[in-house]
């Protein structure tokens, strides 16, 4: 009985490192992207011509399609994270930093697609 009781407290927690690393993966990954997105936002050429103003902003309603997709992603993630952390996982605060940084990281998207959004129009 002993045994079963120790299996099972294993069995738990390796059930947790086993998502811990789920988690971490997906977040990485999203938070590559979002500084990779995050450095094209700073590109300064808004074009010299309005067929070059149209292609960057074809180009930039492109990456906003791609940013409302992996915004489904970090809700998805934010989710994970919450029923982890509901389920006492022995990486809690971890996972608060790298999900905080996740949000971080996306919030700073926006405002910078916003302005980019603002700047193309404006050329």
């Amino acid at each position: 009985d002993s045994l079963k009781e120790l299996w099972g407290a294993k069995s738990i927690l390796f059930d947790k490192s086993y998502d811990y690393q789920l988690f971490l993966r997906d977040a990485n990954l999203l938070l590559s992207w979002l500084n990779a997105t995050i450095d094209t936002m700073e590109d300064r050429r808004f074009g010299k011509s309005l067929m070059d103003v149209e292609v960057l902003l074809k180009k930039h309603f492109e990456l906003e399609k791609t940013r409302i997709s992996n915004a489904e992603k970090v809700r998805a993630l934010e989710q994970f994270s919450e029923d982890m952390l509901s389920q006492n996982s022995p990486h809690s605060k971890d996972i608060e930093v790298k999900m905080e940084e996740v949000l971080s990281k996306q919030e700073e998207l926006i405002r910078r697609s916003l302005a980019r959004q603002t700047l193309l129009h404006d050329s």
